[in-house]
């Protein structure tokens, strides 16, 4: 269950990341934009935070937020679950 919500958290992030490459897109061009959505989600997680004033753009970036910290929280939890699971870390020799 953690991990399928976990999961639609993830593809709700990569969306908002995919609507900010498109307003990128529009403001500075197709290589910034390339960067935003394909090589480092954060340049694009920075600049919609530094550059948008606008109330939709902004709940953009709040429920891009939210779901990379619910993301990130219900992976944890699921990597802490299954390791308890497992009975935990035993190195083997």
């Amino acid at each position: 269950m953690l991990l399928a919500i976990a999961a639609i958290s993830s593809l709700v992030s990569f969306a908002c990341a995919i609507y900010v490459g498109i307003q990128i897109y529009k403001e500075k061009g197709i290589v910034h934009a390339l960067i935003a959505i394909i090589c480092c989600q954060l340049y694009g997680f920075v600049w919609g935070w530094s550059s948008w004033q606008d109330s939709r753009k902004m709940q953009v970036m709040l429920i891009w937020t939210i779901c990379i910290l619910i993301s990130l929280a219900l992976n944890i939890m699921g990597a802490m679950q299954g390791q308890s699971i497992s009975g935990g870390y035993t190195p083997t020799p």
